[in-house]
């Protein structure tokens, strides 16, 4: 039984009872779940700065040459439409 504890620990059974003894206990963290948020947290900034990039490009655009078309205020929508949609999943 003690061998099993110390394999699903992932040390071996010299290290295992040098931990127990010193710390009087071994708790395991599955970090499965963290790592997943991370992924998902770094997808959403990547969408974020993709928005903003493309946000920025059409206020370029207006700055340049100081009116909007229907294209920019389309796209802007678009932007608005994924920011929303990105927030609620």
């Amino acid at each position: 039984m003690i061998r099993e504890k110390a394999a699903s620990c992932h040390k071996n059974l010299s290290d295992y009872l040098r931990m127990i003894s010193i710390k009087g206990a071994i708790y395991e963290v599955n970090f499965h779940e963290l790592d997943e948020l991370s992924k998902q947290l770094s997808q959403l900034r990547f969408e974020f700065n993709r928005i903003g990039n493309n946000i920025n490009q059409v206020a370029k655009k207006v700055n340049l040459i100081d009116e909007v078309d229907q294209e920019d205020v389309e796209i802007l929508q678009d932007e608005m439409s994924d920011i929303q949609k990105t927030i609620v999943c």
